[in-house]
């Protein structure tokens, strides 16, 4: 806190006088210096009201001697620590409890673990449950299996030829997994694949789901002499439908193609069409057929552009 009083306070009032000593208003009128005055007595009683005013104005703004941080009284400097801090405000744990319970020791980071004996589990048939059980909360199980090693069978994602396992605990209900396996039996890649475990849950294990990859879909193309049909699936069951054809003789309810088994609405698809001259609809029904709507051109040759996306049934 910075000094509050703005006026000199020199101190220095005489305290020699003398009995019938003769005093005047500035002191040399009667032969003394200035300090003798009983003005320069009064200037000096003005300002030593005016500073105790303003120490009381300061005071005022000052934190009561009664006042305490996290239970520290403030008499004097406080320093708080991880003890004296919750982690949030619906959360009353203190920050150097949470930060203790970091996996991995005084340097807080994650314990990765490499071999399934470094948490006590052996055998071939080793379970998503005894790997939850056996890992540290926020610690990692990071290994590379074969179809030869210790994983049982329903743990295996895919039929891949091996693959690499990562598990991670979360807490001390919860645990996600990872499996990469680059080849099946047959040679074709196996993929990516995630899962989850809850021990709360009536059915704790999610089971595996694949990881969408950023390999574009196979496409194929119908017979056509007129252009081109083509269509393709991604990995979400999601069937994308172009149609470019030139030339073709253009009647109502005519059918241009079908679509083969596995890439059919389960449902009547309808999508907007440059037919000829004019906008008119295709329809993909259920039974794959493609077939022309609404044309206000019969019999005659044109063109045929549109697209449609639809989930396949």
């Amino acid at each position: 806190m910075s000094n509050p009083i703005t006026v000199e306070l020199p101190a220095d009032l005489p305290t020699d006088w003398q009995q019938y000593q003769v005093v005047s208003p500035n002191g040399t009128e009667a032969g003394l210096d200035e300090q003798h005055g009983y003005n320069y007595l009064m200037e000096q009683v003005n300002n030593a009201q005016t500073a105790a005013k303003e120490c009381g104005e300061a005071l005022g703004d000052t934190v009561p001697a009664s006042r305490e941080i996290n239970g520290h009284p403030l008499t004097d400097d406080v320093t708080l620590t991880g003890a004296d801090i919750n982690v949030s405000g619906s959360d009353s744990t203190p920050i150097s409890t949470a930060l203790s319970n970091k996996a991995g020791g005084a340097d807080h980071k994650i314990k990765t673990y490499t071999d399934y004996g470094d948490i006590g589990l052996s055998g071939t048939e080793i379970t998503v449950a005894q790997i939850f059980a056996a890992l540290p909360i926020g610690s990692a199980l990071y290994t590379n299996n074969s179809l030869t090693s210790c994983l049982g069978a329903d743990f295996r994602p895919s039929n891949g030829i091996y693959g690499l396992l990562l598990a991670r605990k979360i807490t001390d209900n919860s645990m996600l997994l990872e499996w990469h396996s680059p080849l099946n039996y047959d040679g074709t890649i196996a993929g990516d694949y995630t899962s989850a475990y809850r021990s709360l849950s009536t059915t704790p294990w999610s089971g595996w789901a694949q990881v969408a990859t950023a390999e574009p879909p196979q496409e194929y193309n119908l017979t056509t002499t007129n252009g081109r049909i083509t269509y393709s699936k991604d990995q979400f069951e999601r069937v994308y439908l172009y149609i470019h054809l030139t030339g073709i003789t253009i009647e109502e309810n005519k059918i241009i193609g079908t679509l083969p088994v596995g890439y059919r609405p389960s449902y009547l698809v309808s999508t907007l069409a440059r037919i000829g001259g004019s906008f008119g609809t295709i329809d993909i029904s259920t039974a794959g057929a493609i077939t022309l709507r609404n044309t206000d051109d019969s019999t005659e040759s044109g063109g045929i552009f549109a697209s449609a996306s639809f989930l396949a049934a």
